[in-house]
């Protein structure tokens, strides 16, 4: 569900063209992909 969550919020940081938010979000995604590799 965490994925689910952060890509909603990149969703909303590109509606908002808030590039500060999509990226914050954009990074934690990137590591949740990769610690689920990992694992």
């Amino acid at each position: 569900m965490v994925i689910q969550a952060l890509q909603f919020k990149l969703a909303v940081a590109e509606m908002l063209h808030d590039a500060e938010m999509w990226s914050a979000a954009n990074k934690a995604l990137y590591i949740v992909l990769t610690a689920r590799e990992i694992k």
